[in-house]
C-alpha cells in the first residue's frame, strides 16, 4: 500500500498484527532524541526480546514474522550462522516510517541477538 500523503493525514495504518500492537499511528511515539529511549522503541524492544530472548530457536521468530505483514530477509554469515532483518514501511520518501526488527543466529539456529525499532525519515 503508497500512501505517502495520507500519511500526513492519519490515512494509512500498521497492520492489525501482535507486533504492532500499541505502536502510534502518527509519530507521536517518537518524542526522545535518544532512539533507544523512545517510548514505541521500548515496547517492540521488549516485545520481540520477550517473546524471542536469547538462546531461543530462531524457527518459531520466523514464522511469527510470516504472520506479521513484514517484510524478511536473512543473509548468511562467514561463521554459519545468519543475519536476519524485518521490516514494514509505511509511506514513502521523505515522510515514510518503518518498523524493523533485527536479529543474528548461531550456525545452530539459536537466537543471539534480538531488537526491535520503529523510525522516520522525517519529512523535508
Amino acid at each position: 500500500m503508497i500512501c505517502s500523503f495520507a500519511v500526513l493525514a492519519g490515512g494509512c495504518a500498521w497492520p492489525q498484527t501482535e507486533l504492532f500492537e500499541g505502536v502510534p499511528q502518527s509519530e507521536a511515539g517518537n518524542t526522545s532524541i535518544y532512539s533507544e529511549d523512545r517510548p514505541t522503541n521500548v515496547l517492540l524492544r521488549n516485545r520481540v526480546q520477550q517473546r524471542f530472548p536469547v538462546g531461543s530457536s530462531e524457527q518459531p521468530l520466523l514464522d511469527w514474522l510470516s504472520k506479521q505483514e513484514v517484510n524478511i530477509d536473512r543473509q548468511a554469515r562467514n561463521d554459519g550462522g545468519f543475519s536476519g532483518w524485518a521490516s514494514k514501511r509505511l509511506g514513502t520518501w521523505p515522510c515514510d516510517r518503518s518498523v524493523q526488527v533485527i536479529w543474528e543466529v548461531s550456525s545452530t539456529g539459536a537466537i543471539e541477538k534480538i531488537t526491535a525499532n520503529e523510525g522516520d525519515t522525517g519529512c523535508l
